[in-house]
């Protein structure tokens, strides 16, 4: 297999590993170890890890390692203020022009939202339901069919995601969720742009204060606070992106 190809797969292999926490937060990554476990050379592994770093998923201390992000409050708030951004001005444009077969692809994910949310206290559900989540909002951004817009979105995104694993619980808001998605649904039926605009900004900024909220109850409560901020160690100037 080609080095391009190997990377691929170490990329998608690790990052799936850090949205899930099994590399939690402040986690050093011994890179040896997981070019043993993947059974691939360091070469195509650190070709993963600088992308990773590009997307502040890690951060590269010289002369300590390689460490999983761990968001700060100001990090996980911008990520959200990009999100309502794109995702505002993306169900403007696709209200416009949805079709009847796009709005029951979308109802259809929110049939299997509800089916999800009955078993929430199940072991793996609630990483299944911001799966789900995330597929209702990814499929109204791709009906854009603009790939840097999505690669922004995906990019963003996956912030709030480790940190909705992280902090939330998985009884929170999700009858209240529910009623936004199916808001935001109704909009698009209607292919009433400005509504569907609101209903959008609506969700989203409701989504992160109760996410902000949950980061500082928790940090109250002395949850450890890592010291692996991507945002404060490039402030520093101390992140090297090729050094592993």
């Amino acid at each position: 297999m080609l080095n391009s190809n190997l990377s691929d797969a170490a990329y998608q292999i690790i990052k799936e590993r850090i949205i899930s926490q099994e590399y939690p937060p402040g986690q050093r990554l011994n890179i040896k170890e997981i070019s043993i476990q993947l059974g691939i050379s360091i070469t195509p592994l650190k070709k993963a890890v600088d992308q990773l770093a590009l997307e502040d998923l890690i951060v590269i201390l010289p002369r300590s390692g390689t460490f999983v992000t761990d968001l700060s409050l100001e990090e996980i708030s911008e990520a959200f203020d990009l999100r309502i951004a794109v995702e505002v001005y993306c169900i403007g444009q696709v209200a416009e022009k949805i079709t009847s077969a796009e709005i029951n692809k979308l109802a259809g994910i929110l049939e299997e939202l509800k089916e999800t949310e009955l078993n929430l206290e199940s072991s793996g559900m609630y990483q299944q339901y911001l799966l789900l989540d995330h597929r209702f909002h990814r499929t109204i951004i791709g009906l854009l069919q603009n790939e840097r817009i999505m690669r922004t979105f995906q990019h963003v995104n996956v912030h709030s995601q480790m940190a909705r694993i992280r902090h939330k619980k998985p009884e929170d808001n999700i009858n209240q969720v529910q009623f936004e998605h199916q808001r935001i649904l109704e909009s698009l039926s209607d292919h009433d742009p400005k509504r569907a605009q609101n209903e959008m900004d609506s969700h989203l900024n409701r989504a992160k204060i109760s996410l902000l909220n949950d980061v500082i109850s928790n940090r109250s409560k002395g949850e450890k606070v890592g010291k692996v901020s991507s945002k404060n160690q490039k402030n520093k100037g101390k992140i090297e992106k090729r050094k592993v």
